[in-house]
Order: structure tokens, then sequence, then C-alpha cells
């Protein structure tokens, strides 16, 4: 039980702390304070932060004393492979829709005027069926493991709920930097699974 609750609370404060580095109110700050600097290396500096402070949570899912559940036989673990295959490769193409560069800050940061351009509002593709197909691709890989203990259904709960939530405010900031062309977007095209409204 302890293993849970610590798991629980680094995803909870690693899911803060991104959340705070993300936020409007910090970016102009950051912006006011940086100006250019802001512009070139935020988003990179913000993606090794994200990463190398993420190793922290999977630390304690790998190390914390477990305990294991199941494991999916042959040959349904099959068909979970598949699945979690179809999340990668669904997370993939849309960083590719995005720019995988540009997501990861590294076109900002070492391209000269790019860090002034302003990034597309992408609806096709993967983007056309769903709002956030990054997210419905990381729910495939990680709810469809062949094999499931105490520390990963811990760790699956606390990101899922702060997926969700992220959410909310992640879409509250799309639709202050896109406005109305966003709020049709969002009328119209479902969340996270394909044909479902809202």
């Amino acid at each position: 039980m302890i293993s849970v609750l610590i798991i629980v609370l680094a995803v909870g404060i690693w899911g803060a702390i991104h959340s705070i580095l993300a936020s409007l109110t910090v970016k102009d700050l950051l912006e006011n304070k940086f100006g250019l600097l802001y512009h070139q290396y935020y988003r990179l500096i913000y993606v090794i932060f994200s990463a190398l402070s993420f190793c922290g949570v999977l630390a304690a899912v790998i190390f914390l004393p477990d305990k294991h559940f199941y494991t999916i036989p042959l040959p349904w673990i099959i068909i979970t492979g598949i699945i979690q295959l179809a999340g990668v490769g669904l997370v993939m193409y849309s960083l590719h829709q995005t720019g995988t560069m540009i997501f990861l800050g590294f076109s900002q940061a070492v391209k000269p005027g790019f860090e002034n351009k302003t990034v597309p509002f992408i609806t096709d593709g993967a983007f056309n069926y769903i709002r956030h197909p990054i997210y419905t691709g990381s729910f495939l890989l990680i709810w469809f493991l062949p094999f499931m203990s105490q520390n990963i259904l811990a760790f699956n709960i606390a990101a899922t709920v702060y997926i969700f939530i992220g959410v909310i405010f992640e879409e509250r900031k799309l639709e202050i930097e896109f406005g109305e062309q966003y709020r049709e977007y969002k009328r119209h095209t479902p969340k996270f699974i394909p044909f479902l409204k809202r």
C-alpha cells in the first residue's frame, strides 16, 4: 500500500510541476524576463526537464515493492501487443503531424528565426478523428500491457486521471490561442475516442 501511495504522489507532483511550467502565467513571466531566449529554448528545456523528472516516477514503479496481478497468456498477448503497437503508431504519427522537432523544441533552438513562427492549427490526419491522439495512443500503450501489477495499476490510474484533468487546462489554452476556430473544432471532434462526441 505504501508503494501505491508513493507512486500516486509522485505522479501528482510531476503532473503539478509539468502543468505549472506549461501554464500561460509562467510562460508570460518567462517571456517578459528572457524575451528571445524564452522563444528559442523554453520548449527544449521544458521537454528535457519533464523527461528527466519522469524517470523518477518510473523508478518508483519499477523499484518499489510490488505485487503481481496477472500475465496475459497466448494467444491473447498477441492481440494486446497489436493494440499497443497501434498506440505507439498513433503517438508517432500525431507527433509527425505536429512536427516532432517542433514538439521537442529542437527547431526553435537551432533554426534562426524559427522561434517567431506561428505553430499551425492542425485538424487533419489523426486530429480529424480525435482532438488528442497522442493521449489516446498513450492510453492504448499503458492499459494494454501484457502484464499487470500493483505498481503499474497505481501508475496507470494516476496518469489517466492526470491526463483527463490536464486536458481541461490544455484546451482552455488552445481556446485562448485559436479562439472560435478551436471551439468549432471542439464541437465537432471527439476528445479521445473516434465517433464518440465530447
